[in-house]
């Protein structure tokens, strides 16, 4: 689960600066978990041996989606009380149920998430 350690990492250093207020991920706290999850996630599925033959692009666009999906369906305060579980390595059940959604979606939605001359 290095995806999540790293994704924790980001929470934890963003997270603090978020005002308990938010109702969703936005700014800086958004843009750091979407990178940090994007590049998690890029290193997991790189390293999954189904997906040796999939083009870089396109699990550059898998990742993009389902990081965006993720941020856009969380919010701050329930990131923050999860980084610990992530850190441990067992994720809260709807962190879990989230990247299952995120997936689904994802793999639908993939053309909108790759540029054109990937296709």
């Amino acid at each position: 689960m290095r995806r999540g350690v790293v994704v924790a990492g980001v929470i934890l250093a963003l997270g603090l600066s978020a005002t308990a207020a938010q109702a969703k991920l936005e700014g800086p706290f958004r843009d750091g978990f979407v990178r940090g999850a994007q590049d998690s996630c890029l290193k997991s599925q790189k390293g999954q041996p189904a997906n040796a033959q999939i083009s870089a692009p396109l699990l550059s666009g898998y990742c993009t989606c389902s990081a965006n999906f993720i941020a856009d369906n969380s919010t701050p305060d329930k990131m923050l009380l999860a980084a610990g579980d992530i850190q441990r390595g067992s994720p809260p059940a709807w962190l879990a149920d989230l990247s299952k959604e995120a997936a689904k979606f994802c793999v639908v939605h993939l053309r909108d998430y790759v540029p054109s001359s990937q296709q």
